[in-house]
């Protein structure tokens, strides 16, 4: 556990996915809790994909805190007919965002996982320690192990230089969220595939572990 971390309200802090289901939910309660010093580009604006745009942005904006949620997202019949761009598009976008805050001086990285990188069958509650306990569930493998591969990244930079605070929110506290604008069946096939979201505090957050 690291040591608990004041962010002023001034500070600036970028959310990548800000427009998504947690990323905006993230934004509205940062912005209630009073910090307006907010970075946030659609994907429109920056394709995080494009690893020289990604830098470009941390190079100008210097950002003192990161929210990692942005994602490629979608349902059963999405993942199971694009796998490829599930795994490609999310392995690109978690190793622009880490090492680019990892290079550009972020003081905390908060990278957001999902309940995917989770075996089915893991023991409920879900605990950080079930990672890589069991097979994958098929039909969001390549997502999943584009997730774990994000929470390894954030490992590694950590044991690279142990004075940079990096941070792992995966599926340990729930948000009141709206729902997202496509229907359950399009994206979500009725499951609650986003059940984690950062509570806005940044006192006391833990690293990577």
């Amino acid at each position: 556990m690291s040591a608990a971390f004041e962010l002023d309200k001034a500070a600036k802090v970028y959310v990548a996915g800000h427009r998504g289901l947690v990323g905006s939910a993230i934004t509205r309660r940062l912005r209630r809790d009073g910090y307006r010093n907010l970075v946030s580009r659609t994907s429109a604006e920056l394709d995080l994909r494009d690893q020289a745009a990604t830098y470009e942005l941390f190079d100008r904006e210097r950002p003192k805190v990161v929210i990692l949620a942005a994602a490629k997202v979608g349902g059963i019949l999405a993942n199971e007919a694009h796998p490829a761009d599930f795994i490609a598009d999310n392995l690109q976008i978690a190793t622009n965002v880490i090492t680019a805050a990892y290079r550009f001086g972020v003081r905390k990285l908060v990278n957001l996982a999902s309940s995917a990188v989770y075996p089915p069958l893991a023991p409920q509650p879900l605990e950080e320690r079930s990672l890589l306990s069991g097979q994958l569930e098929p039909t969001h493998r390549p997502y999943a192990i584009a997730k774990i591969a994000a929470i390894e990244l954030c490992d590694a930079f950590n044991a690279h230089d142990l004075d940079r605070i990096m941070a792992l929110f995966a599926d340990d506290c729930v948000l009141e969220m709206p729902r997202g604008p496509e229907p359950w069946g399009s994206r979500f096939e009725g499951k609650a595939a986003v059940r984690a979201a950062l509570a806005g505090r940044f006192a006391g957050l833990p690293d990577v572990h």
